[in-house]
């Protein structure tokens, strides 16, 4: 297992359901190779972008076939990721927290962003549409994990 990048089981559909319908600006672990499947290629992708290429190699992974692809708000994310890069250093690895299927087509991913400095928490949408792979049509992304984790998700860890 590689450091820094363990992934959580899938949580049953009908426990906390969240929706993130924009793109605004742990639990149980298992090993990577247990639980990668349970990930969509597309943001695991951006999480591989961002090591080599920087926020915008990422924005632009995970991106890619949803509906935010090519857009503005795409490279509003990217500046953002830019700020908060800028206090907590160099992204280095990720954890997944929570993976709730809301239904066979759409999942949200809780992860958290490991930097040099300090944690980035993330929530991303997955959408499997009918003719093609998994899509991110929304994430949100911020250093306060009240912001982007939901209140029963932040208790259940105590």
């Amino acid at each position: 297992m590689k450091k820094g990048e363990n992934h959580a089981e899938v949580a049953p559909a009908s426990s906390d359901p969240v929706c993130a319908t924009l793109l605004p600006f742990s639990v149980l672990v298992a090993s990577a190779e247990e639980a990668s499947p349970a990930l969509p290629a597309v943001l695991l992708a951006g999480l591989d972008a961002y090591k080599t290429g920087g926020p915008e190699a990422a924005i632009n992974a995970w991106v890619k076939g949803g509906p935010f692809e090519g857009s503005k708000e795409a490279v509003a994310q990217s500046k953002m990721f830019h700020q908060m890069q800028a206090y907590v250093g160099a992204y280095t690895s990720y954890d997944v927290v929570q993976v709730h299927a809301l239904t066979t087509s759409t999942k949200i991913i809780y992860l958290i962003m490991n930097f040099e400095s300090g944690p980035i928490y993330g929530r991303f949408v997955a959408y499997k549409p009918l003719d093609r792979d998994w899509v991110l049509p929304a994430f949100d992304c911020n250093g306060k994990v009240e912001v982007v984790f939901p209140q029963s998700l932040l208790h259940s860890a105590q």
